[in-house]
């Protein structure tokens, strides 16, 4: 036997409570037909607050919920437990930072072309400024935010276009010099949006046009950031780095801030490894010299 939808028996707290008040829980003695357990669970169902939701409320509960690209299971919880604080809502909703996360917020505010499959009711001028109709027609060509665009398109609502930033030409251009590419002013967030399109569109070649851009300018990012440069040079390879490269680089450039301030610390006794040799035995060889004795040099060994 083969399962095709494991959520298909999802069911609320309230809708559970639901079947037992219909089974007869919610009565004493002889006028309850459900057994010891299901009236000990429908009490329990009471105590929980899980009657405050009617059917109405249920439903109008989940389609609020649509819209922020959660799970089944993470909705479910949601409805079951009712959390009251950002403490209760973390641990139900799994990778929940992102959802507060500025970057990821300005991330989905980027605007992608799409073609509407069907017509959108009141949404005319709203999403094509262009147009007289208050209604959007089928077959229309508009640009849409991220964050709008999964929803729809899991409705079959829209087919999403992909942008010239990750285009034929662009991915030729990228194979030429991925380095001399300004990716800033294509798409401040060229990788997160990338990815994100990439599931929606299930476009074959732009997962390993995203894979292979980063690998060619990652490299010089991260020699840039481990310098001591400063200079004009620095600053126009930051200005082509997206928003992803360039809080790898900031990352960069404060571990090396942070080491050499370790390095020249007056606690710190790392500045007197560099002339405190040792031999194989662990023995200091300053130690084992005589005094007034030239001590011998120690070079690295150059069979190593």
């Amino acid at each position: 036997m083969k399962v095709l939808d494991q959520n298909a028996g999802l069911l609320s707290n309230s809708e559970v409570l639901q079947l037992l008040a219909e089974r007869g829980a919610d009565k004493q003695g002889a006028l309850s037909q459900a057994l010891p357990s299901e009236s000990r669970a429908y009490a329990y169902l009471v105590e929980r607050s899980a009657g405050l939701l009617s059917r109405e409320k249920l439903q109008a509960a989940v389609e609020a919920l649509r819209g922020y690209n959660l799970t089944r299971a993470e909705i479910l919880q949601l409805l079951n437990l009712k959390p009251t604080t950002a403490v209760e809502i973390h641990l139900v909703v799994e990778d929940c930072a992102s959802f507060y996360d500025v970057h990821a917020i300005l991330a989905e505010e980027t605007m992608l072309p799409v073609s509407f499959l069907t017509g959108a009711a009141g949404l005319g001028r709203a999403l094509d400024p262009s147009s007289d109709d208050k209604n959007l027609k089928q077959g229309s060509k508009v640009d849409i935010p991220l964050w709008m665009v999964p929803v729809l398109a899991q409705r079959n609502m829209l087919r999403v276009r992909v942008p010239r930033f990750y285009g034929e030409k662009m991915r030729v251009k990228m194979q030429l010099g991925a380095g001399c590419e300004d990716l800033r002013i294509r798409c401040p967030y060229f990788y997160d949006v990338g990815c994100t399109l990439s599931m929606i569109t299930h476009h074959d070649a732009l997962a390993p046009f995203l894979n292979s851009t980063f690998r060619n300018r990652y490299k010089e990012l991260l020699v840039k950031a481990h310098s001591t440069d400063t200079g004009p040079t620095i600053t126009k390879m930051q200005a082509r780095l997206c928003t992803e490269e360039n809080l790898l680089f900031q990352a960069g450039r404060t571990s090396v801030d942070v080491f050499e301030r370790w390095r020249y610390s007056g606690g710190s006794d790392a500045h007197k490894l560099q002339g405190n040799k040792r031999r194989h035995d662990g023995q200091n060889i300053s130690s084992t010299v005589p005094a007034g004795a030239v001590q011998p040099t120690v070079g690295k060994s150059t069979g190593r």
